[in-house]
C-alpha cells in the first residue's frame, strides 16, 4: 500500500521527515491514537525508523498510555514500572533529570533484553529555539557510508560501559559496537557516547574501548562521535505538547540537547520488547 493510499485510508496527513521517519497528522484533535491499526504502523515503522504522531488526543493517565503501547507487543517493566517520566528534578541523581544534554546512546543496555521500541508522549514541550531537542541517528544509513575498512575494523571492537545504580539502570557490560537489527538482520551500531561539555557529570557511564590498540581508542572515538553528529544521519524532533513518536531502538541511537533553565520539559516512554 502507497502512502497515499495510507493517508487516504486514515484521514491524515502524512510527509516524510528529513532525513528519514515519516510524519502522520490528525486533522482532528478528538482522534486518538488508538484508531490507527497497530498493524499498518508496524511496516511502516521497519522502513522509516520513527514516526511521529501529531494533532491526536494526548492520553493523560499512565495505565492507559501504557495499554496503547502494549498493543504492539510485550512491555519492559523496570523497577518504576512500565512508564519512565524524563522530567528535571530539583535534586537529581542522574544526567537524565537535569537540563543538560543526553550523550547518544541505545535504551536497555543494562537491562536483561534490549527494546526493540521507544514509544514517547509529551506532556510538556520548551518553547522554541532554546534546546531540548530530541537527536536520532539512523547507524544503519552511517554503517553503510563506511569504507570496508572501517567496517572491518569496526567490527573487531567491543566497548565496556560501567556505571553506578543510581537510577533505573546501571551495572557493567561488555558490548560489541557492530550488531545485527533482530527483525531484519540490518547492520546496526552499539555505542553509549562519553560525555560531552554541555553534560551534567551525574552518573555519566565510563567506557573502555577493546579490539584496536589503547592508543588508537581517542582517534576511534573522535571519528564515531562526529560521525554520529552528521546531518546526514540525524533527525532532531523539537517537541510539541501532544506530540507522540514510536522509534526503533536497535537502528536508531538517541540523545537529547541541554535546554534553557525553567522551560518545561515533561515526556513519558515506554519500553517495547
Amino acid at each position: 500500500m502507497s502512502l497515499e493510499q495510507i493517508q487516504d485510508q486514515l484521514n491524515c496527513r502524512i510527509r516524510q521527515l528529513s532525513p528519514f521517519g515519516l510524519e502522520i497528522e490528525s486533522p482532528n484533535k478528538s482522534t486518538t491514537v488508538q484508531t490507527i491499526p497497530v498493524e499498518l504502523l508496524r511496516p511502516l515503522l521497519l522502513i522509516h525508523r520513527l514516526i511521529l504522531l501529531k494533532g491526536f488526543c494526548p492520553i493523560d493517565d499512565q495505565e492507559q498510555f501504557s495499554n496503547l503501547c502494549r498493543a504492539w507487543g510485550q512491555l519492559l517493566k523496570w523497577d518504576f514500572g512500565t512508564v519512565f517520566e524524563v522530567v528535571e528534578r530539583a535534586e537529581p541523581k542522574n544526567y537524565l533529570f537535569t537540563r543538560g544534554s543526553v550523550p547518544y546512546h541505545w535504551d536497555g543496555a543494562f537491562a536483561e533484553q534490549t527494546p526493540w521500541l521507544q514509544f514517547f508522549q509529551c506532556r510538556e514541550a520548551v518553547g522554541q529555539a532554546v534546546g531540548g531537542e530530541t537527536i536520532f541517528c539512523n547507524t544503519q544509513t552511517l554503517w553503510e557510508t563506511l569504507a570496508p575498512e572501517t567496517q572491518e575494523l569496526w567490527s573487531t571492537i567491543e566497548i565496556q560501559y560501567t556505571t553506578n545504580k543510581v537510577a533505573h539502570y546501571g551495572g557493567r557490560i561488555c558490548a560489541r559496537l557492530v550488531d545485527r537489527h533482530p527483525h531484519t538482520n540490518e547492520t546496526v551500531l552499539r555505542f553509549a557516547e562519553p560525555p560531552n561539555a554541555a553534560t551534567v557529570a551525574l552518573n555519566t557511564p565510563e567506557l573502555e574501548v577493546r579490539g584496536i590498540p589503547a592508543q588508537t581508542a581517542p582517534e576511534f572515538l573522535d571519528h564515531l562521535v562526529k560521525l554520529l553528529y552528521d546531518t546526514r544521519f540525524v533527525y532532531s524532533h523539537q517537541w510539541q505538547a501532544g506530540d507522540f513518536v514510536i522509534a526503533d531502538n536497535h537502528v536508531l541511537l538517541h540523545g537529547r540537547n541541554s535546554y534553557d533553565e525553567h522551560e518545561p520539559r515533561r515526556l513519558w516512554r515506554v519500553h517495547i520488547l
